[in-house]
């Protein structure tokens, strides 16, 4: 395994049932940010999927993270989910725009797609992909099998497009052995979880993420062999939700630890003294 860089966090980083068991009591939502950014390097902005951000949103997430934290932003539901991809290019565009604050801190834009987006709609998709900005760089997640024909990763792999390797089955369903040969110099995990457990039949979401509810040992195991396989890449970028073992950061720690990369550990929960503002960290570990 051979990477130049790696990136480690968690698919967003608001949830409030991290209260009192990562983020500490009184520090308020403003502050999460910054706090986060100590323990991970990256983070997977869910946000953007429901709404373009505002430019002072996106100056405050650059300004309340160190120089080497990234941020890789969903694209917007209205271009992958509403438009799928039709006509969508004023929407990327001023989607990419919104991003362009974050600078260097902006890892890569994120496309995942319905699964009821299948490989019918190819030559939609290459006609897009092919004309985004060269500026960028991009991860493509498909949800229909009809995407794992050879000739799309061929496609992608021409163009420099990042396939998204993701990990949506059950404990102990071989999730990391289920994706092709990497597309790009970039790697991207996505360790989901089986949303199928996630909520109950009246569609209200089962669990409380704030602790390891559902050890997956051996898929991790399976994760670290399937990433040590890869001769050479440039990024590694893997991020967990919640889902996959009940508690987001515990997760991504677990698999870090793992690979054999060193996390910061995790302090102690304790109440901040009132009023003292969290700092950002100039140098991450």
């Amino acid at each position: 395994m051979s990477f130049s860089e790696w990136f480690l966090g968690t698919s967003a980083w608001t949830y409030e049932d991290w209260k009192d068991v990562f983020y500490p009591k009184n520090l308020t939502h403003s502050q999460w940010l910054t706090f986060y950014s100590r323990y991970f390097n990256a983070v997977e902005v869910d946000s953007t999927f429901y709404h373009v951000p505002a430019e002072n949103v996106v100056l405050n997430w650059r300004q309340k993270t160190p120089e080497n934290f990234l941020f890789c932003a969903k694209v917007p539901r209205r271009i992958t989910h509403e438009l799928r991809l039709k006509h969508a290019e004023a929407e990327i565009d001023f989607f990419l725009h919104a991003l362009a604050p974050l600078g260097n801190k902006l890892g890569m834009i994120l496309f995942q797609f319905p699964s009821s987006f299948t490989g019918t709609s190819s030559r939609v998709f290459f006609e897009f992909i092919k004309n985004l900005p060269k500026a960028f760089s991009y991860a493509v997640e498909f949800r229909h099998f009809s995407w794992n024909a050879p000739r799309f990763d061929g496609w992608l792999r021409e163009h420099a497009i990042t396939r998204v390797w993701n990990d949506v089955e059950k404990p102990g369903g071989a999730g990391a052995f289920l994706h092709r040969e990497q597309t790009a110099s970039d790697v991207y995990v996505r360790l989901l979880g089986d949303i199928a457990n996630k909520y109950d039949v009246s569609g209200k979401v089962k669990h409380t993420y704030n602790h390891l509810q559902w050890s997956r040992d051996t898929d991790l195991e399976a994760w670290v062999a399937r990433l040590k396989s890869i001769e050479k890449a440039r990024r590694l970028f893997i991020f967990s939700a919640n889902h996959y073992e009940g508690f987001a950061p515990a997760t991504v720690k677990r698999l870090a630890e793992k690979l054999g990369y060193s996390l910061p550990p995790f302090p102690p929960i304790s109440k901040l003294p009132d009023n003292e503002d969290v700092p950002v960290q100039k140098e991450f570990w």
